[in-house]
């Protein structure tokens, strides 16, 4: 409407002018994921170069290895095929700190550029930015994506003390514990799941400090940037109430840390006499909390149950909510999936939450999500078995993980995945599964598909046999 108003006010012949405005009315705005995944491609092929550089890596380093390692690191996933610590220099290491947290802050990012770049906020623009970011609403968007950014630093900043005190602890120079702090601090408020160390965080798992600070910065990752945003309103008294959405977030992730955290304990933990307690409830807490995000080992994972995996599967697929650094199908979506069968099942019409009605539209976008999701996982996994010729459930749970961006693997060694033994072909699936995960299953197919437009003729109903 802009370029329109511009053009008339000039001097112009009428046949220029028509030109004008067929363009501009022809002319379709790029969709946001078509816009984010080309950040996101651009990012990782960076990387690749990057990392492929003599000073990033020591000995030889494929570019498929390269091309992996990048797209762990800018989809936040954590799945390793190189050693971290023994096949990157320090330099190599800051690269991926790098693309840990410009991945991590993506959609928060590519909003607040966007935003600076525009000179006026049209509906059009707002649109694009909610869409993007992935906001409720329009109302406080602009203020939001300003606001966020230093108070995720903030977070990682602080993040950075108990960790510090840790390393310090276990005599380390002051430099290099500082290094070991930054990285992992980045590391766990983006849900990223690596560590600048061989055998992850292992050596750290009776640190209680260390384990509980890794959980909160995991666990306000997860949470999404507009729950903590919302929080930190309230909190100052600026806001009167809690949204629905922050409410639902937050119900969903205590429930499903407490029940992660007695079913772990149940099938691993339990029956293990000489563990203390208190140590068998910490260890099972963290895992319950890093296996829906972040991929933080504390044990070996292949050493667990073929029930506990099993579960840890079903973890990895809920994954984080709305707006955070995590992947999944989100807490939000799975708690709305889950109250529609609740009130099905309770021949409810309608389906409420919190003493409000969900309208229809979110209910058909949250079972959408979760059949495309397991489609995609289900897929993704009869590829790998074919090309990899490996069992069904190391299958699963590494193409979940991958899908999910969480990073837990089933493979032989704490710091590197089952993906380390796969051939260029088979890290090529786990490659483009972080990819769909990161950037959203919905968003990537609805992209990439030709939207109807809406009609207002109307069908008669039919009935059918389910």
């Amino acid at each position: 409407m802009e370029s329109i108003k511009s053009i008339i006010y000039h001097n112009v012949s009428a046949q220029k002018v028509q030109k004008k405005i067929k363009k501009i009315i022809l002319t379709k705005p790029l969709h946001p994921t078509k816009i984010i995944l080309g950040t996101y491609t651009f990012l990782i092929l960076l990387g690749t170069i990057l990392l492929s550089l003599p000073f990033a890596h020591q000995g030889s380093l494929s570019l498929t290895n390269a091309l992996f390692t990048a797209t762990s690191a800018t989809t936040v996933t954590g799945l390793i095929v190189v050693d971290t610590a023994k096949n990157f220099t320090i330099w190599g290491q800051l690269i991926i700190l790098s693309l840990i947290q410009l991945g991590g802050l993506g959609y928060i990012l590519f909003g607040t550029f966007f935003l600076l770049g525009l000179k006026n906020i049209t509906l059009k623009n707002r649109q694009l930015l909610q869409t993007a970011v992935n906001y409720p609403g329009f109302y406080g968007l602009t203020h939001f994506l300003k606001r966020i950014l230093p108070i995720i630093f903030f977070i990682e900043l602080v993040g950075i003390v108990p960790l510090l005190l840790t390393f310090l602890n276990y005599k380390m120079p002051f430099s290099k514990a500082l290094f070991h702090s930054v990285f992992h601090s980045v590391s766990a408020f983006n849900n990223a799941g690596f560590s600048s160390f061989s055998n992850n965080i292992i050596a750290f798992k009776h640190q209680f400090l260390f384990i509980f600070s890794m959980a909160i910065l995991i666990i306000l990752g997860g949470i999404g940037f507009f729950v903590i945003n919302e929080l930190l309103l309230y909190s100052q008294k600026k806001i009167k109430k809690i949204s629905i959405h922050t409410k639902i977030t937050l119900s969903i992730t205590g429930f499903l840390i407490v029940l992660g955290t007695l079913i772990i304990f149940f099938t691993e933990f339990s029956y293990q006499p000489n563990i203390p307690l208190a140590t068998k409830l910490t260890d099972s807490a963290f895992i319950s909390v890093t296996a829906r995000t972040a991929g933080f080992n504390i044990v070996e994972i292949s050493s667990l149950s073929s029930a506990s995996l099993l579960f840890i599967i079903n973890l990895m697929f809920i994954g984080a909510s709305p707006g955070g650094t995590g992947g999944g199908i989100k807490t939000v979506t799975f708690a709305i999936a889950f109250f529609t069968l609740w009130a099905f099942l309770n021949k409810k019409e309608d389906v409420i939450v919190f003493k409000r009605k969900i309208a229809e539209k979110y209910l058909k976008k949250a079972f959408s999500i979760i059949l495309l999701s397991i489609f995609c996982i289900l897929l993704m996994t009869f590829i790998l078995n074919i090309i990899e010729k490996i069992d069904f459930l190391p299958s699963l749970f590494e193409v979940t993980s991958a899908f999910a961006t969480v990073g837990l693997s089933t493979g032989n060694s704490t710091n590197l995945s089952l993906t380390a033994n796969f051939s260029n072909l088979g890290k090529l699936t786990i490659i483009i599964c972080m990819l769909i995960g990161r950037i959203g299953i919905l968003s990537f197919a609805i992209a990439f598909l030709r939207q109807e437009k809406n009609t207002y003729l109307k069908y008669p109903e039919e009935r059918i046999i389910i």
